[in-house]
């Protein structure tokens, strides 16, 4: 581009791939004001926008708050004060990726079993995922407790052992469902809260 050469916000916009309520957005923070026309008080980007333009993208990919970047944005040097606050957004984004990774893998169990099942309580499904969503707090407590044995076992079982699991999980909360409101001594309502009890816990903790 010509260091002379000038745009309305409809073509920056279309330069720079960023939409113009964007923009809009940056010039109302003190981001990215362009000059204005005179007279009719349109916009007026230059090179040197586009310029500013990158290194607010740059930050912003790095995972800096507008509001932050707005400090940073005319800095000619950084120090190590950079890399603490780097650390601390390369902290927040290895969770998020964590986080991620957990749904991603959420979504395949269900997905895996109600193919399996075709039908499934929606009650039992909401338990289940509930299990998977918070897998981390029975992760935690494990530590707390020592059980890296526990923990190492259940964190390299297969996606078909997992999904074994998922299955008996509902196979055996529906059995004891079925048995609802029989005598508490029944021989079968026995079996399948001594089996639902131990799927269950096991469950919770991949």
């Amino acid at each position: 581009m010509n260091e002379q050469q000038t745009f309305t916000i409809g073509a920056f916009s279309k330069k720079t791939g960023i939409a113009v309520h964007t923009l809009h957005y940056y010039d109302e923070l003190g981001l990215l004001q362009p000059a204005k026309h005179p007279t009719s008080g349109h916009r007026i980007y230059t090179v040197a926008d586009a310029i500013l333009l990158q290194k607010i993208l740059s930050l912003k990919f790095l995972g800096y708050r507008l509001e932050d970047i707005k400090a940073l944005l005319h800095e000619t040097h950084f120090t190590a004060n950079l890399n603490e606050s780097l650390a601390l957004h390369l902290d927040a984004l290895q969770q998020e990726q964590q986080r991620i990774s957990q749904s991603i893998e959420s979504i395949q169990r269900v997905m895996a079993l109600v193919d399996q099942q075709k039908t499934i309580d929606s009650e039992l499904l909401f338990s289940l995922v509930h299990s998977m969503r918070t897998a981390h707090v029975h992760e935690e407590w494990m530590a707390q407790h020592k059980l890296y044995d526990v923990a190492t076992a259940l964190e390299q079982k297969s996606d078909a052992q997992k999904q074994a699991l998922d299955e008996s999980f509902i196979d055996v909360t529906k059995q004891v469902k079925a048995l609802y409101g029989q005598p508490v001594s029944h021989r079968a309502l026995f079996y399948h809260q001594r089996r639902w009890y131990r799927v269950n816990c096991y469950t919770h903790f991949v």
